[in-house]
């Protein structure tokens, strides 16, 4: 029954509060002298063009600073492909690091590169010699069209910020999403919101964004193949 799904404006829950059960505040530590306890999150990010996935990625790296220390959290975003996410920020020392994959569809991103990225956790202790922490790897795309089925299907959460009008894509969001609440955020869409699917919240739930404060990140540009952008939260 639509009675059952909530959109007022009035109350959608915390875009922070919302992930708060993926990213404990107390971190698992090593077992040995060869565990390697860092702790793996994934996140899938689908909207369209200007729908606010960068500020979105922003506001989780706040959030996650805010949580782990802003001097100990590392925030990188690579413009199609993930080859400096997995050789730049993964050499830096930290407590939490947000890997961001943006516009994925936009280069055929290889299997090998693929599979390391769902085991940065290993990269970040063979370079920096770490092994307890936060690692956080985000994909961003306009589709589900065209990417490698473990992307597509293996997520701690998802995140959408502009319901697609394509049916494939529809299809596979009313796994998740209860098809009125996708239907009424389509037609309520704001910026400064988004629905979120967590194991937590399994028919999706909505959710306010607080961006980032305007000074807090700090801005490194990266040439190579492709244009990418580091970013690393500082302060203390």
């Amino acid at each position: 029954m639509e009675s059952q799904v909530t959109l007022s404006p009035l109350n959608p829950d915390d875009f922070a509060d919302v992930l708060e059960s993926l990213f404990p505040r107390v971190l698992w530590t090593p077992r040995n002298e060869s565990d390697n306890a860092i702790e793996y999150r994934n996140i899938m990010l689908l909207g369209s063009q200007g729908s606010g996935k960068t500020t979105t990625a922003q506001a989780l790296a706040w959030s996650l600073g805010r949580k782990y220390g802003l001097g100990q959290t590392t925030f990188a975003i690579q413009i199609a492909g993930i080859d400096c996410l997995l050789s730049v920020p993964t050499k830096v020392p930290g407590k939490c690091w947000l890997f961001v994959a943006e516009d994925i569809t936009l280069a055929k991103i290889p299997k090998g590169d693929i599979n390391e990225f769902f085991q940065i956790r290993h990269l970040i202790e063979r370079y920096t010699g770490l092994r307890e922490g936060m690692a956080v790897t985000m994909f961003n795309s306009h589709t589900f069209h065209g990417l490698d089925r473990n992307l597509r299907d293996t997520f701690n959460a998802l995140i959408i910020k502009s319901v697609p009008t394509n049916p494939y894509d529809r299809g596979i969001l009313k796994r998740y999403f209860n098809w009125l609440l996708l239907d009424r955020f389509e037609r309520e869409w704001s910026i400064d919101k988004c629905l979120v699917w967590t194991p937590e919240h399994n028919h999706g739930v909505l959710t306010t964004i607080n961006p980032a404060p305007n000074d807090s990140i700090h801005n490194v540009t990266v040439r190579r193949s492709l244009w990418s952008r580091l970013f690393g939260l500082g302060g203390q």
